[in-house]
C-alpha cells in the first residue's frame, strides 16, 4: 500500500531571478507541490560560466535582486564544494526524494555527482526532463545525459517521444508522462498594442534553428494576397545571418518586427494579447513552454505536427498542425488564419488549457513518489 506519510521533497534547479521556461517550470513546480509536501528549493548562486550562454544574460533584466523568498540560492555550475553544500542542506532537510530539472549536457557533471551523493544517503533522486539530449544532440551529449541521469530513481518527461528516448538511453528507467502546464501566473496585459494588419502573426522566444524562423519566413515571403504583420521577439540565438537575409526579401518588405532582445513577462502579455496566432514552425521538439504561454492568453497555435506538441493541439479547434518543415504546407496553412477563425477558438483553448495545470503535475509527482516503496519491496 502506498505510504500516508507527507514527502519531503527537494527541487534543486533554476528559478526567478534567472531567466527563460525553466526557471518559471521549476519555481511554479515548487509552488503547486507545498500544498502536498514539504518543500525545500535549492537554486543557484550561478548558473552558467558568462562565455558559455549566447545570450544577453540569464538574469531577468533589472531582476538581479528580485529572489524567491522560498528559495535557497546555494548551487554554483562550476564550483564542486557548493554541490557537497547542496547535498548537506538536502540531507538536513530530511528529504525522502530529489528533484532534478534536465535539459542541457552542460549539467552532466553536477547532476551526476548530485544523484551518487544522495542515493548514497538513501535519498532518491526524480529527474524531470525537459530534453532528454538536447536538440540536434551529438553522441557526447547522449553519452553525457547518460552519465547523468543512470542514477536517478524516476523520471517523468513531456511526450512519449521523449520517454522512448529516454528508454533507448536507460532501457530499465521508470518513466512517467506528464504535458506542460499553461503558465498561468504571467500578468494580464496592461495595455493594447495597436493592430498593423488584418492578422498578427508572433513568433516569440529564443530564436535557435530547430525552432524554424527560416521556414516561416520562406512561407510568408510567397503569400502575396494578405495583410498580415509577423512580430518576432527574442533574443536570436543563431541562424542570424540565412534569418537577416530571408528578412531583407521584397516579400516581407513591411510585413516584419524584430524584437532582438530577451522579451519579460508584461511586454509577453501585450505581444500575445495582440496576437492572432502563434506560429510554432519546429523541426524538432520535446515540449513547449511557449505553447502553455499561448493557451495563458487564449491564443491558437500554427505547429508542426511533432510529437511533444501536437499531443495538446487540437487541429482546427486550438490552433492548426502542419507538416514539419515544410514551407508549402505552412503558406497553405496561414492563407487559412484570420482573426475571426482565431477568435472562435477561444473557448475551445481555455477548456483545454484548464485541464493543463501546475496541481495535477504535482499530483502526478506525489503519486510516483508514494509508490516507492512498494515497488521497491
Amino acid at each position: 500500500m502506498p505510504s500516508s506519510r507527507r514527502e519531503r521533497i527537494a527541487i534543486i534547479g533554476p528559478v526567478p531571478p534567472f531567466r527563460g521556461g525553466i526557471a518559471q517550470h521549476t519555481m511554479m513546480l515548487s509552488r503547486a507541490l507545498m500544498p502536498l509536501a514539504d518543500v525545500l528549493v535549492l537554486s543557484f548562486t550561478r548558473q552558467y560560466p558568462g562565455w558559455l550562454y549566447p545570450g544577453s544574460g540569464d538574469i531577468e533584466p533589472g531582476a538581479a535582486r528580485m529572489t524567491q523568498p522560498e528559495c535557497r540560492y546555494l548551487l554554483d555550475s562550476l564550483n564542486p564544494l557548493s554541490w557537497e553544500r547542496t547535498v548537506k542542506s538536502i540531507a538536513d532537510f530530511g528529504a525522502s526524494i530529489a528533484v532534478i530539472p534536465w535539459w542541457s549536457a552542460f549539467w552532466a557533471p553536477c547532476a551526476a555527482y548530485l544523484t551518487h551523493r544522495l542515493s548514497r544517503l538513501g535519498i532518491p533522486v526524480h529527474f524531470h526532463c525537459h530534453n532528454v539530449a538536447g536538440h540536434d544532440a551529438s553522441r557526447m551529449e547522449h553519452a553525457f545525459a547518460r552519465l547523468a541521469l543512470r542514477g536517478g530513481s524516476t523520471f517523468r518527461v513531456h511526450s512519449e517521444a521523449e520517454r522512448a528516448e529516454l528508454l533507448r538511453l536507460l532501457p530499465s528507467a521508470r518513466v512517467g508522462i506528464s504535458a506542460h502546464p499553461v503558465y498561468f501566473q504571467y500578468p494580464d496585459s496592461l495595455d493594447t498594442l495597436p493592430r498593423r494588419a488584418a492578422v498578427e502573426l508572433l513568433f516569440f522566444g529564443f530564436v535557435r534553428r530547430y525552432k524554424g524562423l527560416d521556414i516561416l519566413l520562406e512561407s510568408l515571403s510567397g503569400i502575396r494576397d494578405r495583410d498580415f504583420m509577423l512580430t518576432i521577439a527574442g533574443e536570436i540565438w543563431d541562424d542570424r545571418t540565412r534569418i537577416e537575409s530571408l528578412a531583407a526579401t521584397p516579400g516581407l518588405s513591411g510585413r516584419l518586427e524584430i524584437i532582438d532582445r530577451y522579451v519579460g513577462a508584461q511586454e509577453a502579455s501585450m505581444l500575445f494579447d495582440r496576437a492572432d496566432a502563434l506560429v510554432m514552425p519546429y523541426r524538432s521538439a520535446t515540449g513547449s513552454g511557449v505553447l502553455g504561454l499561448a493557451y495563458r492568453y487564449g491564443v491558437p497555435v500554427i505547429a508542426s505536427a511533432l510529437p511533444g506538441i501536437a499531443e495538446h493541439v487540437r487541429d482546427g479547434e486550438t490552433g492548426w498542425l502542419v507538416e514539419p518543415g515544410s514551407v508549402d504546407d505552412l503558406a497553405r496553412t496561414l492563407e487559412g488564419v484570420s482573426a475571426e477563425r482565431a477568435e472562435a477558438m477561444k473557448p475551445a483553448i481555455e477548456s483545454l488549457a484548464r485541464t493543463l495545470t501546475w496541481e495535477a503535475l504535482a499530483a502526478s509527482l506525489i503519486e510516483q513518489a508514494a509508490r516507492r516503496p512498494a515497488e521497491r519491496r
